[in-house]
């Protein structure tokens, strides 16, 4: 029985002992494994400060750029504007330009018409001048 009991015991310290050299291991391989992630944690917290750095300096550019286009496209809408007056300015005045020209031509015409009926109103007074002399030579006649 002392045997058996001897034996039991080396049986139990064998497996104490590989228990704790098994928890030494696993605890050192857990240690390790603990150590690389907090090694990655730590870069990436770096990487993550450095991407909300560029991505605040990258919002600014864009914040300032947008500022840049409205600026110019108001410079820009402004010469739009200045051309679309001074195309409005011509317009009209080719326009008006057209319109003179127009009452030009008729004004012209109407002078010739004028003259015309000037014309033929002093030959109808000429004719009917004549045609009293020849009705009081008919009638001096007669």
């Amino acid at each position: 029985m002392e045997t058996e009991m001897a034996t039991s015991l080396i049986k139990m310290d064998i497996f104490f002992f590989v228990t704790t050299v098994l928890v030494v291991v696993v605890g050192v391989l857990l240690a390790v494994a603990l150590y690389y992630l907090v090694r990655t944690l730590r870069s990436l917290m770096r990487t993550v400060e450095r991407v909300e750095k560029e991505v605040s300096g990258i919002a600014s550019d864009i914040q300032h750029a947008r500022g840049y286009v409205k600026e110019k496209a108001l410079g820009v809408t402004r010469y739009v504007e200045k051309g679309i007056d001074t195309m409005s300015g011509y317009t009209k005045a080719m326009a008006l330009f057209g319109f003179e020209r127009i009452v030009a031509k008729i004004v012209e015409k109407m002078n010739k018409q004028g003259e015309e009926t000037s014309e033929k109103k002093a030959s109808t007074k000429k004719t009917i001048k004549k045609q009293k002399k020849n009705a009081v030579k008919k009638l001096a006649e007669e």
